[in-house]
Order: C-alpha cells, then sequence, then structure tokens
C-alpha cells in the first residue's frame, strides 16, 4: 500500500525537527510539569529526529531517548497525521512544520515547530 503525499511535505527520509512553540497547557499542567505555553528554547529537550517510510514514522526525543513507531493515519487539513496511542504527530503538508500532540489523562501539550532533513549515507 502506498500513501500519496503532498509534493510540498517532507519525503521519506530522516529529519531533525525543533521545536518552537508549546501550547495547550494549562494551569494545573504547568504547575505540576514546570512547563508553560510559548517559545522554547532550542535544547535537546525538544529535538527530535524522525524517520519515516510509507505507512510509519519512527520518533526518537534527543532529550530522554524516548523512542516509538507512529501509524499512518490520514493525510488532511493539511497535514500528513500520525497516530499512537496519546500520540499524533502532524506534518504540513504545505512546508515541513509540524505538530506532537501528547493528550494523555493529565498531560495535554501541543509541541510545534520545524524539519529539515538529515543527510545520510543512502541519500
Amino acid at each position: 500500500m502506498s500513501f500519496a503525499h503532498n509534493a510540498y511535505s517532507m519525503v521519506h527520509g530522516n529529519y531533525r525537527c525543533e521545536v518552537e512553540i508549546l501550547t495547550g497547557i494549562d494551569d494545573q499542567e504547568s504547575k505540576d510539569f514546570g512547563i508553560q505555553n510559548g517559545k522554547v528554547q532550542k535544547s535537546d529537550d525538544y529535538t527530535y529526529f524522525i524517520r519515516y517510510a510509507e505507512s510509519a514514522l519512527h520518533f526518537v526525543n534527543s532529550g530522554n531517548n524516548a523512542e516509538m513507531i507512529l501509524q499512518y493515519d490520514y493525510t488532511g487539513d493539511g497535514f500528513d497525521k500520525y497516530q499512537n496511542s496519546w500520540y499524533t504527530f502532524k506534518v504540513s503538508t504545505s512546508n515541513n512544520d509540524f505538530q506532537f500532540i501528547v493528550n494523555k489523562m493529565n498531560y495535554s501539550v501541543n509541541y510545534i515547530g520545524s524539519c529539515k532533513k538529515v543527510n545520510t549515507k543512502s541519500d
């Protein structure tokens, strides 16, 4: 099965994604987790490495080495969407902007930023 991606969206491969803004954080989450809505400084905690093929996206958080596989869900509303339980990773179909959405019972945050292709020997 093949999924059609917009010509301007990211092509299959490896990317480094930098979070620029956090949104969706309520007052209690801000107190509990020490985070707040708004711009963030570049750091390992807000850097993700992704690799995706036709039907899945491999995600690694460089701050804590957490990793997971998210399955392709659909393309719509200007995004290619990948899903895994409480996690959604959306890539813009018009540029390399992304949204990483965490939606747990006590933690709901949107991480927003952009991705750049990482050249590998096979590229």
